[in-house]
């Protein structure tokens, strides 16, 4: 990116060529709509209070204004410059020799991970928030940052083993942590259930320049009183596993924007997470090893609508911690899915049981891999057009001697479904040795 100042000069022609000064914000979005336009702005000094009255006027200036790729101050530079991060999705500020980011009303380091916890919930005593006990912080990984604790204590941390990872509050609560430096991930993941700190993370305000590689294995698992209200992204886009990533998240209600296009495994990345309701159109299907959605949203039962996403190509499956297993199980608020393609998926057991509002299914499905879809539909709501479509599929995959159940919840009895319907069920039933169950 080229590092420039607007600095009370004339914009380019095709901008009106209209001077640069301390104007107020609503002209702004008359004035500026150069593309080429991509540093800050010097919109003279100005108050932290008027900062935050005029913030609704510029969110119109996010096509039109970077922030420094480095971030590092061109000499000259003084309080009162204004910028939006077109990667980070935010406004920041220059004041006092730094750049700060405009969240809640409260100035951020644009590159600063900040999260919220409470020491007093379960995990090391009441006092203290520890990123040793469990090894939270990969052993792999680099480290060499700046740690500030909330209570005006700071900690340089290099190794992952720093005894200064653990921190004793002089008054127990809810403290803000902010991390500032070359931090790769957490991994809360504790295959022995032993006591952790996970529990005391409550919220993560900013990622910043939160990057992981490789694998993201059980970053949050079990974080169970997490949420997040971070407005930008967390740097995910080498990351090729989100094994559990937010599983058993329970109090997670959003999941952030990332960047998936090299993640081939999603096992159990948000199984569990009972008040998630909603995910962004995560890329499934930018490579052609996507391995599956084993568990992956089962027991999401606030989850209303499947990204469209998964309408792929890419997705495959085997018998083992991949393939289609229990992935939408209890995903009890989903009324329809997208066109998935099923494709390559091997283990399908389980798909949608007791999806109990899962009503259309409005496209007929490939099983042609599949070697199991035992309850596959079974306790969901599905109409009988619906169960038709599924009925064809199975048919159309030429696969033999397996079982299904389209009994219990609310689905469609035998009795309303047509002639066609029929037809293939006697043909799987009858011709190919399948065992169906239904309700009559």
């Amino acid at each position: 990116m080229t590092q420039r100042i607007i600095q009370n000069s004339t914009l380019p022609s095709k901008s009106k060529g209209h001077r640069l000064k301390a104007i107020e914000f609503n002209y702004l979005n008359d004035v500026i709509n150069d593309n080429s336009i991509d540093m800050e702005e010097r919109l003279g000094s100005i108050g932290d209070s008027d900062l935050n009255n005029r913030l609704t006027n510029l969110e119109s200036l996010s096509n039109n204004i970077g922030l420094y790729e480095s971030y590092n101050l061109p000499s000259g530079v003084v309080n009162g410059y204004l910028a939006y991060d077109k990667l980070l999705s935010t406004l920041a500020y220059h004041k006092d020799g730094n750049w700060y980011r405009v969240s809640n009303n409260e100035f951020i380091y644009v590159d600063q991970i900040v999260f919220k916890i409470d020491t007093t919930k379960p995990g090391t005593p009441s006092d203290t928030f520890s990123l040793l006990v469990g090894e939270p912080l990969r052993a792999s990984d680099v480290y060499d940052f700046n740690i500030s604790w909330g209570d005006g204590t700071t900690n340089d941390i290099t190794d992952n083993t720093d005894p200064a990872l653990t921190h004793v509050y002089d008054v127990p609560g809810i403290k803000t942590v902010t991390i500032r430096g070359i931090f790769n991930g957490f991994d809360w993941f504790d295959h022995n259930q032993t006591t952790t700190d996970k529990d005391k993370l409550l919220d993560i305000i900013s990622w910043g320049n939160y990057t992981t590689v490789g694998s993201a294995y059980g970053s949050f698992y079990n974080c169970s009183n997490l949420d997040v209200s971070a407005t930008n992204s967390p740097n995910m886009g080498d990351v090729t596993s989100l094994f559990f990533f937010f599983g058993e998240c329970s109090q997670l209600k959003y999941a952030p924007e990332m960047d998936t296009s090299s993640c081939v495994e999603w096992f159990g990345a948000f199984v569990a997470c009972n008040a998630l309701i909603s995910l962004p159109n995560y890329n499934f299907d930018a490579t052609t090893s996507v391995n599956g959605l084993r568990i992956t949203f089962k027991n999401c039962y606030n989850l209303e609508k499947l990204p469209d996403t998964l309408a792929s190509d890419a997705l495959s499956g085997d018998n083992g911690f991949k393939g289609f297993r229990t992935a939408f199980t209890n995903c009890t608020s989903i009324t329809t899915i997208p066109e998935i393609n099923f494709s390559q998926g091997v283990d399908c057991r389980q798909l949608f049981q007791g999806c109990t509002n899962l009503t259309y299914i409005n496209f007929i499905p490939d099983f042609s891999s599949a070697n199991n879809l035992t309850n596959a539909w079974e306790n969901c709501n599905l109409t009988a057009e619906s169960i038709k479509n599924v009925l064809q599929g199975l048919v159309n995959s030429n696969i033999y001697n397996l079982s299904t159940s389209f009994a219990g919840g609310g689905n469609a009895g035998h009795n309303t479904w047509d002639d066609t319907a029929k037809t293939n069920l006697n043909t799987l039933t009858n011709d190919r040795g399948w065992t169906i169950s239904y309700n009559n």
